[in-house]
């Protein structure tokens, strides 16, 4: 028997709040739609959101765990810098 991290159960498992896919799984959306999985892994405003899309691309074999956490640390340095301004 293999246990899930709580990070795969999380993407697997989170339905989408708003959009094309609202109510719809991360994992049903990467089953249906690859190219939206890459659209929100780059453009929603959400760093959680864009993680969870990242992880799905992951697990599909689209992107590379090495450059997918690249784009994670740039989004988290970007909204780091914004919170400092906004203080």
């Amino acid at each position: 028997m293999v246990l899930k991290t709580s990070t795969e159960k999380t993407w697997r498992d989170f339905k989408m709040p708003f959009g094309k896919y609202k109510g719809r799984t991360i994992n049903e959306i990467r089953l249906i739609d690859l190219q939206y999985c890459a659209w929100a892994a780059e453009e929603l405003s959400s760093g959680s959101l864009r993680e969870l899309f990242l992880t799905a691309l992951e697990h599909s074999g689209q992107v590379d765990p090495i450059a997918s956490a690249q784009v994670i640390d740039r989004y988290r340095r970007r909204n780091d810098n914004i919170t400092r301004r906004l203080q």
